[in-house]
């Protein structure tokens, strides 16, 4: 699932509502402050957790440097292909 809209409209809230609601654990990402080692590593624990929900903000900021993107079906394909896809 792809949340998208501008910073605080309770992205990061609505994801943790979700998880706290499944009572499964919930993982968080900056994609501007981690690194792909970060990424990995918090995937890998995730997996050993049936359920769990990751949480990676600011995606298209990483990808595309900025925090407007006027396309936002662009954003989303961009971010399955070369972030998900990875």
């Amino acid at each position: 699932m792809i949340f998208w809209g501008p910073p605080g409209t309770g992205k990061t809230t609505i994801a943790n509502i979700i998880a706290h609601t499944l009572n499964v654990p919930f993982f968080q990402l900056s994609a501007i402050s981690a690194g792909v080692k970060d990424v990995r590593e918090i995937i890998e624990q995730a997996k050993t957790k049936p359920g769990s929900v990751l949480f990676i903000s600011s995606l298209s900021e990483r990808i595309f440097g900025c925090a407007n993107v006027v396309n936002e079906k662009n954003v989303k394909t961009v971010i399955v292909k070369n972030f998900i896809m990875q």
